[in-house]
């Protein structure tokens, strides 16, 4: 498992590291992964017990990788693995206040955003997807603009498209629906189909048109005036 991560979440994305620290654990320390630094040329370094500070932040940040994979992880926790990708891109890019940056911000600080988004792309991705994204050569993709295209390609057909635009131009509320619980539904319409190519003033238009007359009159009291004028998704 230590192997396979290293491979494919830290020399993929950051390049191979000249030097790894860690602690004495056996994940870090036996014979396997001995040959992995040694074919890689990575120095392995295993910081003295009297010197606590060495490690003292790496344990912080496991602490709370590990309250994120226990919020998400299932009861029987034998899904951990699979979820650490998640809980990694998830604490990875989230805003530090002592630092003023996201560990990420901090790796990739002065790189391009193009770079940025290349490097941060396989966290968000999982199972099936993953797997396509890992077929392809080191560095074979070169700006963010090739990797959407291709991924869109391949996960986005047009048939797949023109059905998810339909279901979003025929998008109507339920009867025992919130306002709040519609909202929602018709954000994840939005977000299923990513290429539905829809501005915000239509997709506002539709989902304003979709909603029982009920719902139209609380959002219109709610903003003073017609909905239609405002912006809904502020």
């Amino acid at each position: 498992m230590v192997i396979k991560f290293l491979k494919r979440n830290i020399f993929v994305s950051f390049g191979v590291s000249r030097l790894f620290i860690s602690d004495g654990g056996t994940h870090f320390c036996n014979a396997q992964i001995s040959k992995v630094y040694q074919h890689y040329d990575v120095q392995h370094k295993v910081p003295s017990p009297y010197h606590p500070q060495t490690n003292g932040q790496a344990k912080v940040s496991n602490k709370e990788i590990k309250r994120i994979l226990e919020k998400t992880v299932a009861a029987s926790r034998k899904d951990w693995a699979a979820k650490l990708d998640h809980c990694l891109w998830a604490y990875g890019t989230t805003f530090k206040t002592p630092i003023g940056l996201s560990p990420f911000q901090m790796v990739l600080a002065g790189v391009p955003e193009d770079a940025v988004r290349l490097n941060l792309f396989s966290f968000s991705l999982s199972g099936e997807a993953k797997r396509w994204l890992h077929l392809f050569k080191r560095n074979s993709l070169k700006t963010w603009d090739e990797v959407v295209e291709k991924f869109l390609k391949k996960y986005f057909p047009e048939s797949k498209t023109t059905e998810g635009k339909a279901a979003i131009s025929s998008f109507h509320q339920f009867p025992d629906e919130s306002l709040s619980e519609v909202l929602e539904r018709f954000r994840g319409l939005l977000r299923k189909t990513p290429t539905h190519e829809f501005s915000e003033p239509i997709q506002l238009n539709i989902f304003i048109d979709g909603l029982r007359p009920q719902s139209k009159q609380l959002l219109d009291a709610s903003v003073g005036g017609k909905i239609k004028l405002k912006k809904l998704w502020n």
